[in-house]
């Protein structure tokens, strides 16, 4: 190489340095109105306008690879002139040194090191990076709510967002388009990618104005579906580093490569100039090694592969013609964008129809029951199983003024605060379907205000207690009839299910200096202090019947006890009067017979444990002994033998 061609080597290497400088200061600028604008502020209430960030950001950091590249490159020309400008003294000066392996030199190495090393790492940094980037703003956004309505955010001021946006892009997308066309000179090679990342920050810019201008006018469809495409296609751009960082390790080293690793071929795609083909084959030819698109198979299927692709663009367009309605879905044809109401809905099955975008077929889930939430929303993801009043356990919390029976001691009619979750399931009424698919834009929203309506009225008429307590299915009840009137009303379209009640409590205070006041708390004390009050009158109560039931029966005991005892002693009485009057009569008839009878009877009743003895008082020698006890049986071994062998 020549020492001219050198210096303008070290001069286009210069003027690169510069020119990433500039798309540094650019890049920083535009990523600080994008987070003063949108996650900081919250100003922008737009997702697609966040997710701009991501481009920028890469943008950025891909300007200082190119910088660095670019002084690396400056430093190894200048390093390549000495040593042409040391040969040619040497060939002139007799000398034995050689200024090829000079330790001086080093700059060669390290650009060779920095191209070999440093985009790969930073190819793998990227993704690794954009994992948690990615889950974040998942988490954080419609996307992954449970409830996306909860987080839908609105523009403050969508005409000057759109206006913002609008200037942001313009600025990015000529830089951008300044950096790709530079980058077809080899010392501007590393700007290519800041230029791409750039042009798609333009991109997503452009689309959050267009989606600004139409939330200002009342079109506000367009925002989250924008969101989850622009989502998904650079979740692709991030995958795309991992794959591009493991494909370097098997890419061969037989042509060398000046793209660096991290610079992403899909995005070259649509973003560099010379076409699509023309990237295509230099994609190839990076990754085989050799020039395959010189080859004759290439040339003919580059020849071929235009007219390959109108005729499946076309194919695929005729597909268009066939469209699906699934089961549980009715249909409602869209010829031109117009709808006749008095046609019949199309069922379910496979249906023709003209081509995209000349007819459409919309469908509508008349059996997938739908949820919309009225009141407060619990907070997602919660598991407990056990929801207490005092917890802070929703997403946001809606209240409603109800009436109390009880009446103030001037005489005024009380009203508390009511705060319930009620859950309302929902499908689209199948007798009614161009209502529900054409005469409102959100369905859920305004069954949402509907209903609300509805149950703002229906409590500001009952009873607090009741609600909480014995009343709630009867408030599921006539809420159902009241909303479905409603909806019937306005040509809403849908036909409920059922609804449910839940949480039905006071208001939750703060913690907070300076916050609501914890009226669930002192309910709640309230309530228990009843029940205590219940429960020791319940107590008394049980302690008075037992004692006064106890005094009953044993009052009862003895009354029947001295009844019988009266009762007796007078029989007794009686009995031993009659008695002695029989043996007074007796008596007086035979007295000695009487005294003799009641001699014996004594000696046979009372006496007749008693062992007797007859003693005669004219006998002086014998006494006889009369054991008057009977022998129960005859035994020999109880028997005398000395009376039977003598028997005088």
């Amino acid at each position: 190489m020549k020492i001219g061609d050198l210096g303008g080597t070290i001069e286009r290497a210069r003027l690169a340095g510069r020119i990433a400088i500039i798309s540094l200061i650019l890049s920083f600028i535009l990523a600080v109105v994008v987070i003063m604008a949108g996650p900081a502020t919250k100003w922008a209430g737009m997702e697609t306008f966040t997710l701009s960030l991501y481009p920028v950001a890469l943008a950025l950091l891909f300007s200082v690879c190119a910088l660095v590249h670019s002084a690396f490159l400056r430093k190894m020309a200048e390093e390549e002139q000495e040593k042409l400008i040391l040969e040619q003294r040497k060939s002139n000066v007799n000398s034995i040194l050689d200024v090829s392996e000079d330790v001086r030199f080093t700059a060669k190495r390290t650009l060779e090191n920095f191209n070999k090393y440093i985009p790969s790492a930073v190819s793998l940094l990227v993704f690794l990076l954009s994992i948690p980037a990615f889950w974040f703003f998942w988490k954080n956004s419609t996307l992954g709510a449970a409830d996306p309505a909860t987080l839908v955010l609105t523009p403050k001021n969508p005409i000057n967002l759109a206006f913002l946006s609008a200037i942001s892009a313009l600025f990015a997308y000529f830089t951008g388009v300044f950096l790709v066309g530079q980058s077809r000179i080899r010392e501007f090679r590393y700007l290519r990618p800041v230029g791409s990342w750039l042009i798609c920050f333009a991109i997503v810019l452009f689309v959050s104005a267009v989606s600004a201008l139409f939330i200002n006018y009342g079109k506000t469809g367009w925002a989250a579906p924008l969101t989850k495409i622009f989502f998904w296609i650079l979740a692709v751009f991030a995958a795309e580093h991992l794959v591009s960082f493991i494909i370097e390790f098997y890419r061969p080293r037989t042509l060398e490569e000046v793209r660096p690793v991290y610079e992403s071929r899909l995005l070259a795609i649509f973003t560099e100039p010379g076409g699509v083909v023309r990237n295509i084959s230099d994609s190839l030819d990076y990754q085989f090694g050799f020039q395959i698109s010189r080859t004759g198979i290439y040339l003919v299927l580059r020849k071929a592969i235009v007219p390959a692709l109108m005729v499946w663009a076309a194919v695929l367009w005729l597909f268009t013609c066939i469209a699906e309605v699934n089961p549980g879905e009715i249909g409602i044809r869209e010829v031109f964008g117009a709808v006749n109401r008095e046609s019949q809905p199309l069922d379910a099955g496979i249906h023709f129809k003209l081509p995209w975008p000349c007819e459409n077929i919309l469908r509508i889930p008349v059996k997938n029951v739908q949820e919309a939430t009225l009141g407060s929303v619990l907070n997602a993801g919660r598991n407990a199983k056990v929801i207490l009043w005092t917890g802070d356990n929703y997403q946001h919390e809606n209240k409603f003024l109800v009436a109390v029976k009880q009446q103030g001691k001037t005489g005024a009619q009380l009203a508390s605060i009511l705060e319930v979750s009620l859950p309302v399931f929902y499908t689209a009424d199948p007798e009614r379907p161009f209502d529900y698919a054409f005469n409102f834009d959100n369905v859920k929203e305004t069954l949402l205000a509907v209903g609300q309506a509805e149950a703002t009225r229906y409590f500001a008429s009952t009873d607090f207690i009741t609600d909480i307590s014995s009343g709630r299915e009867q408030v599921a009840v006539n809420l159902y009839d009241r909303i479905q009137k409603a909806c019937d009303r306005i040509g809403l379209g849908i036909k409920l299910v059922g609804i449910n009640m839940h949480d039905a409590h006071p208001p939750i205070g703060s913690d907070e200096p300076g916050g609501a006041v914890d009226v669930a708390g002192a309910f709640q004390d309230v309530v228990c202090a009843q029940e205590d009050a219940v429960k020791m009158i319940s107590k008394a109560n049980e302690y008075s019947i037992t004692t006064v039931e106890s005094a009953k029966v044993e009052s009862t005991r003895i009354l029947g006890a001295a009844e019988a005892y009266k009762y007796d002693i007078a029989s007794v009485a009686l009995a031993d009067a009659s008695r002695f009057e029989s043996q007074l009569e007796s008596y007086r008839h035979l007295p000695g017979m009487f005294k003799l009878r009641t001699y014996l009877d004594f000696l046979e009743n009372d006496c007749s444990d008693i062992r007797k003895y007859i003693i005669s008082n004219e006998i002086d020698v014998r006494n006889l002994v009369l054991n008057l006890e009977e022998k129960p049986s005859l035994d020999l071994l109880n028997t005398d033998i000395n009376l039977l062998t003598n028997p005088k």
